[in-house]
């Protein structure tokens, strides 16, 4: 059985306190999180600049607790945690929250003669629920 930190559980739990979850508890967040994908919310700027927004407040208000867990795990000094990844997170959620727009435009595209007077474009959007594994 995998067992993962429960995200539910409150982040202010020590890393040595902190319950388990369960796989029936993974499958249920994954299961809500491509409910909330299919359901179209995801694509919308506000609701992007929100979560962007959140990770950012979120690295303000929990910056201690961040460097306690990574100092409890990987022996990593407050400065260091602070400076290779609260910090560098944040900037770089600050940055995608500030080139977000620009980045959902259409971007028009030639067409092969045979296409024209039609007019071709290209938009990027998100493909689904990921899994990110990161140091």
């Amino acid at each position: 059985m995998t067992s993962v930190a429960d995200p539910a559980a409150s982040s202010r739990l020590t890393p040595e306190r902190r319950p388990e979850a369960t796989e029936e508890q993974v499958r249920q967040a994954v299961e809500r999180l491509r409910a909330t994908f299919a359901g179209g919310r995801t694509k919308q700027l506000h609701w992007r600049l929100e979560q962007l927004a959140s990770i950012e407040r979120l690295l303000d208000e929990c910056e201690s607790e961040i460097a306690d867990a990574l100092a409890a795990d990987l022996g990593r000094p407050a400065h260091d945690a602070w400076l290779g990844d609260v910090a560098s997170t944040k900037a770089e959620a600050t940055y995608a929250r500030k080139h977000l727009r620009r980045w959902m435009r259409r971007r028009r595209t030639g067409l092969p003669l045979n296409m024209l007077p039609g007019r071709g474009f290209y938009q990027y959007e998100p493909l689904g629920t990921v899994l990110v594994i990161g140091p």
